[in-house]
């Protein structure tokens, strides 16, 4: 049986995929805390309302694509999720990570994305 963590993960990643707003919508407020913190590398903010601006910016540049899980590390209430890009016609494509913070609520609190992943460190 997944974790706490890892269901609301996928289900948060479900988010990014090519479906209608309302739904987007749906499934964030069922998995994102009203003014959840939001820090990825070109910037960062609360509300949900950041998340899905994220999302619509990604949908606008890669149109069909989606995320898919590939490993996770967690304990407490926070967990590393390692995912992968999957382009619209299935190719796997770039792997991130996403640390997140599950709140006491039982909603993500916290999505900290780290992507495109290297090989080596950068400036090595």
């Amino acid at each position: 049986m997944p974790s706490k963590a890892v269901d609301l993960y996928k289900r948060y990643a479900t988010a990014w995929s090519a479906i209608p707003d309302q739904e987007r919508r749906s499934i964030l407020d069922s998995v994102l805390e009203t003014e959840i913190s939001y820090r990825i590398p070109r910037m960062e903010g609360t509300g949900h309302q950041v998340v899905i601006d994220d999302i619509n910016d990604f949908q606008a540049k890669v149109p069909g694509g989606r995320f898919a899980l590939h490993s996770v590390s967690e304990h407490h209430d926070v967990a590393l999720m390692e995912w992968q890009l999957i382009l619209p016609d299935g190719t796997p494509g770039v792997r991130g990570h996403d640390a997140i913070r599950v709140t006491p609520e039982g909603k993500l609190g916290q999505i900290v994305t780290f992507a495109p992943s290297t090989l080596e460190p950068q400036g090595s």
